[in-house]
């Protein structure tokens, strides 16, 4: 599973491992404007909000935290925000996503709260970040657009951190205030660290086309019951009477279990791909360089898939309950 947060600095988003998968306690992701952040994963056992009320400003709404993270330790968090913004909603049981400004490659800031359960988010980065984002995130999609016309993902084989340095190079000097920069000569890992993020921004698409496969599936399974009921009452009413509607359902039928398969197989596909990517990521965390030999895999396994999405939307058409029933 994989999570999305947003740059404070920017707006872009950031994708991070579930903690339960990667078995880390800090996740570094690089954002595109070059700035370094590290996912913190904790899961909540003491949630306090209490608002405090000022008569010569904006009164603020406390927030007091206790949690827990991966080896066990409590960790205590206490901030405040203005009541203006939206609350966050969380407690026991809930899990939160902490995210935090680097300085000399150790978490500094706390700058985002994020509840897992319910995507609630509470910005706590510096005011002064936020007003650069209409700017910042102009130049970086204008910037980044013309990196992936001139560098397409795994066109011709090429690996997929390619696409890092490409986005690395127009973003170099945006910006002129940083919490740490990685230095540029630190190539490998800008790449790898860019290649982490588009595996995981890919995972994250996958999980969210197997999340539609999975419903799709069920619609589709309740439709062709019902189908196969109603022929069923027509057979057992007067099948003479209802032979041409009984023909024509069952040609519905028929039809509706072929896309039912394909959507199956689409949702078990998509399913075995998140694994994959999920895979890869970790080999290149504990490598700390990505592999290069599933690269290919994945792209001809990602081609399949899409080739069995264009079959079943063809299937789709034909079984249209309106335009089925209009021809019974």
């Amino acid at each position: 599973m994989v999570h999305q947060l947003s740059c404070p600095h920017c707006g872009e988003p950031l994708y991070f491992a579930d903690a339960t998968e990667s078995d880390e306690d800090f996740q570094e992701a690089l954002c595109l404007c070059q700035m370094v952040f590290v996912m913190r994963q904790v899961d909540v056992i003491g949630f306090s909000a209490k608002l405090a009320h000022n008569p010569l400003g904006e009164s603020q709404r406390h927030y007091a935290i206790a949690a827990t993270n991966l080896s066990g330790e409590t960790i205590q968090l206490n901030f405040s925000r203005p009541i203006s913004e939206p609350p966050l909603l969380s407690g026991p049981k809930d899990t939160l996503l902490l995210m935090y400004s680097v300085c000399r490659d150790e978490p500094d800031t706390l700058v985002c709260v994020k509840s897992a359960s319910n995507d609630r988010t509470l910005e706590l980065a510096p005011m002064h970040w936020r007003s650069l984002r209409r700017g910042s995130r102009a130049g970086l999609l204008s910037g980044v657009a013309g990196a992936m016309l001139c560098l397409p993902l795994g066109s011709g084989g090429e690996p997929l951190y390619w696409l890092a340095t490409a986005a690395v190079s127009v973003t170099v000097g945006l910006l002129g205030v940083r919490n740490d920069r990685l230095r540029l000569h630190d190539r490998a890992r800008i790449a790898r660290l860019d290649a982490e993020q588009h595996l995981l921004q890919q995972q994250s698409e996958v999980e969210r086309k197997q999340s539609y496969y999975d419903r799709h599936l069920q619609q589709q399974q309740r439709l062709l019951r019902r189908l196969k009921a109603l022929q069923f009452r027509m057979q057992e009413a007067d099948p003479a009477l209802y032979a041409r509607r009984i023909k024509v359902l069952g040609r519905g039928i028929d039809t509706l279990q072929e896309s039912t398969g394909l959507t199956q197989s689409l949702r078990n596909g998509y399913k075995q791909l998140a694994k994959m990517l999920a895979i890869e990521y970790e080999t290149s965390r504990l490598a700390e360089q990505l592999p290069q030999d599933g690269t290919q895999h994945i792209l001809q396994r990602l081609g399949d898939l899409e080739q069995l999405e264009d079959r079943r939307s063809h299937l789709e058409t034909l079984v249209d309950p309106q335009l089925l029933l209009q021809e019974i």
